[in-house]
């Protein structure tokens, strides 16, 4: 019975090393550890994954484990239970044939590919090519916008020096209009200064030169009517 078991496990090998190859891209990922699955034909495997985009690969998506004599053939499928930046933890199935096929022990390194992880780089790159047209968009309307807001600086800069200048021109003209007003009042001023000086000379000459009248040659004086004396002109 072992012979026959032993034989049918040689020609799984066989059968595995000229399978059909596998189209899909290989990554290398690295044993941490092991952890068979007491009671179940399963083990856990904490696998460091050491390859670009790695963080595409999510729970849920299936593992296949390669062939260590040749890599382009699976010998072992496992799920991903859980993640980290860059580890993952696999539950193996049929972890007896797969231990078998493969001999792989803790700190090994081992082939691996995953149709899911080509099917979320697939959705993912479709995702990027539209978030770059998007980005794309978004960047031509932000310089449109930017171009818009500089158009709109430069006229109110120009409005701006329009009416500095239209201000300049009103305070030069105020004050030249106030230092006009200001000489024409001094020059009045001193006008009215010369008049007084010429009145009061000619008040001085017309006492001077002033002719008693015979009419009212004789003195005008008068009391107060509140005393006894009369009074008279």
């Amino acid at each position: 019975m072992k012979i026959f078991y032993s034989l049918g496990l040689l020609l799984l090998q066989l059968n595995l090393l000229f399978a059909q190859k596998t189209t899909e891209e290989l990554y290398q990922a690295r044993i941490l550890k092991i952890s068979p699955v007491t009671g179940k034909d399963e083990a856990i495997l904490l696998l460091k994954v050491i390859f670009p985009n790695q963080k595409f690969l999510n729970v849920g998506n299936k593992i296949f484990l390669h062939h260590p004599l040749n890599e382009e053939h699976k010998a072992c499928e496992g799920i991903i239970e859980e993640r980290a930046p860059q580890e993952l933890l696999l539950v193996v199935s049929k972890w007896k044939e797969c231990l078998y096929l493969t001999s792989i022990r803790t700190d090994y390194l081992i082939p691996i590919t995953s149709p899911d992880f080509a099917k979320n780089q697939e959705v993912v790159s479709t995702l990027y090519s539209k978030l770059e047209n998007k980005a794309r968009a978004l960047e031509g309307l932000i310089e449109r916008q930017t171009q818009e807001l500089h158009r709109l600086i430069e006229e109110a800069d120009a409005i701006n020096l329009q009416y500095a200048q239209k201000k300049a021109e009103l305070d030069n003209d105020w004050k030249r209009q106030l230092t006009e007003l200001e000489e024409k009042r001094l020059r009045l001023f001193k006008e009215k200064i010369g008049l007084e000086k010429d009145k009061q000379e000619v008040h001085l000459n017309l006492e001077k030169y002033r002719a008693e009248d015979p009419k009212y040659s004789k003195q005008q004086w008068s009391l107060e009517k509140s005393s006894n004396f009369s009074y008279k002109k």
